[in-house]
């Protein structure tokens, strides 16, 4: 019985400090206006939300994230996230890059047009193809078989990281292999994501594929470095997994 109204006075102070939410001065005088434009004050403003259903905290949430959207947001930045959204209200424009990958990606097929035979490649409709949408390439000349077979080489190097850091020696191996392993398979998730229109647009490369000396030799460094951690985990359970050493 105590428990009970316990609860619902918790419930009442929640719902009482949602309507009571301090909002910036900005946020209230856009409410104000938006109140004004339907020749109605702030306060039968409120008392038509609440009579509907609703409640002017949320209506002010909304014109907060609006005005977030005007004023924190650059051009360029609410282009993409447009162009994401719906790539084909701007083909020619801010969605042309995204909507040039999706064709190349869905005219790959299930085993693809073969190697530098890509039209949407080989014709520079798609843009840094050899960069941030390198995967777009390869699932259009290798098809659905060959870019399942990429994805999967990452998920193992995913579960053999993971499954390193958890046998490590140690917490600083765990936590090194934890992040180079993290390293690794974000970029690549997020680079096969941005081409498939899961996400918006970055300029995060495909590791060990995309085009670039840098990203390609910090890539190397930290497989190595998780071989390493691997090799001294194996040895502390006694594994059979060895390496030759420099005497050998």
């Amino acid at each position: 019985m105590f428990r009970n109204l316990i609860d619902e006075t918790l419930q009442i102070q929640e719902a009482n400090a949602l309507e009571m939410e301090v909002t910036p001065p900005e946020v209230d005088e856009a409410y104000a206006r938006f109140a004004g434009e339907r020749n109605q004050s702030p306060a039968a403003l409120d008392a038509y939300l609440l009579s509907v259903g609703s409640s002017p905290s949320s209506l002010k949430r909304q014109i907060e994230g609006e005005m977030a959207w005007n004023n924190l947001l650059r051009d360029y930045q609410k282009a993409r996230l447009e162009s994401f959204l719906n790539p084909q209200v701007d083909v020619q424009g801010s969605g042309y890059q995204l909507y040039q990958a999706q064709i190349a990606v869905g005219s790959g097929g299930w085993i693809g047009k073969g190697l530098t035979n890509g039209t949407q490649g080989q014709g520079d409709y798609l843009p840094v193809q050899t960069t941030d949408f390198v995967f777009a390439v390869l699932a259009e000349e290798l098809g659905f078989i060959g870019a399942t077979i990429i994805v999967a080489c990452f998920c193992v190097i995913a579960w053999r990281g993971l499954r390193t850091s958890l046998r490590a020696p140690d917490r600083f191996g765990a936590f090194l292999a934890l992040g180079l392993t993290t390293m690794v398979a974000f970029q690549a998730f997020f680079n096969v994501s941005v081409v498939l229109g899961i996400l918006p647009t970055k300029g995060i490369p495909l590791p060990f594929v995309s085009y670039g000396g840098s990203s390609l030799l910090i890539n190397l460094i930290g497989i190595g470095m998780l071989l390493n951690v691997c090799q001294h985990a194996s040895a502390a359970h006694g594994g059979t997994t060895t390496f030759p050493t420099a005497d050998a």
